[in-house]
């Protein structure tokens, strides 16, 4: 109640109209499991073109910036 009370003081809910339900014709695994394949499909797309972009590091950089990282990294508990 106290989530519903703050919508309707910031004007998101109408008190009258406290509707928390309505009629729809289809749930989302029906739509979802017909679309899904094409969602994954254009993330893979999507990442495949950010991934390629990133520079890539022989061995040797990949230590050396590992060792730089972890010099700034605290791995004491904090206090």
């Amino acid at each position: 109640m106290k989530k519903t009370r703050a919508y309707i003081q910031g004007g998101f809910v109408d008190p009258q109209k406290l509707l928390f339900t309505s009629d729809y014709g289809r749930k989302v695994r029906d739509v979802a499991g017909d679309r899904s394949g094409e969602l994954v499909d254009a993330y893979m797309n999507v990442a495949a073109q950010v991934y390629r972009d990133h520079p890539f590091y022989e061995p040797a950089e990949q230590v050396a910036i590992l060792r730089q990282t972890l010099k700034a990294v605290s791995l004491e508990a904090p206090e």
